[in-house]
């Protein structure tokens, strides 16, 4: 289990001077998701040509002193289309700098939460599932056989592939959670208060790699039909914990056993 954080193009236009202490919020919110290493995916355009910017590290702190030396003060906010970022547990593989993600190749570039072993064990060359993921992705779109890449990708997790010979983006979703709201934030899981839409389950989403689709990524995914989901904080043990009720102030632990008589007279001295 790992964690993705994503940024788009407004939020980032409306956050980039203190993008890293937001970044550092949330992957201190995501930390039960893994602390083995950390990267962050950065897309822009520089001369009217797509540029990826990839940063990883074994140490958030060190990692995150990077991405403000080496992408906030250099790169012009207005140029930056979208952010992908990732906290890994090693479930397959060492931990080691070349297995944290963004894990990227000559010709490609992969950012993936989930576990599916029998890819390894299939393709013995490849430390890790995401390694195997993000050449035989590339591979498998040069025979542009979809079924094929379908079979592959099958309960796969969560997958951002950034195919640079075929230009082609490759998203996959199944048996991994992930959300996005309005405000333009993708995440593993709502680790803030406000609403947020669940992604539908997709067995693989090609896009081709252009300026525009880069930029409306996010919106172009689909979301689960009217469900809002909220994370809000227990008024009686302050945990946090999620809801589809926007008037719900307990979680369902406290809920059970909550004396509303005694909770209002505490308040209001009755």
């Amino acid at each position: 289990m790992c964690g993705i954080v994503g940024f788009s193009k407004d939020y980032i236009l409306q956050n980039y001077e203190n993008l890293d202490s937001k970044l550092n919020d949330y992957w201190n919110k995501l930390s039960h998701r893994g602390e083995d290493s950390y990267g962050i995916l950065t897309i822009y355009t520089e001369n009217n040509k797509i540029k990826f910017h990839s940063l990883k590290s074994l140490s958030k702190e060190e990692l995150l002193k990077d991405f403000k030396q080496k992408v906030l003060d250099k790169v012009d906010k207005e140029n930056v289309l979208l952010m992908l970022c990732h906290n890994r547990k090693a479930s397959i593989g060492d931990v080691s700098l070349e297995l944290a993600h963004p894990v990227v190749s000559e010709n490609s570039i992969i950012i993936h939460n989930g576990t599916k072993k029998a890819v390894v064990e299939l393709f013995s060359a490849y430390e890790s599932d995401t390694q195997a993921f993000n050449e035989l992705i590339e591979k498998f779109n040069k025979l542009n056989d979809k079924k094929l890449l379908k079979q592959l990708l099958s309960n796969a997790g969560v997958i951002f592939h950034f195919d640079l010979e075929n230009l082609k983006i490759i998203f996959h979703k199944s048996n991994r959670s992930l959300y996005y709201n309005e405000v333009g934030i993708l995440s593993s899981e709502p680790v803030f208060t406000g609403e947020w839409y669940a992604i539908k389950k997709i067995g693989l989403k090609q896009l081709k790699l252009n300026k525009e689709n880069i930029i409306n990524l996010f919106s172009k995914l689909k979301k689960e039909d009217k469900k809002f989901y909220y994370i809000k904080q227990c008024r009686i043990c302050d945990r946090f914990f999620y809801t589809e009720n926007k008037r719900k102030q307990e979680c369902e632990k406290c809920h059970k056993n909550f004396n509303y008589y005694n909770y209002y007279n505490k308040i209001y001295k009755i």
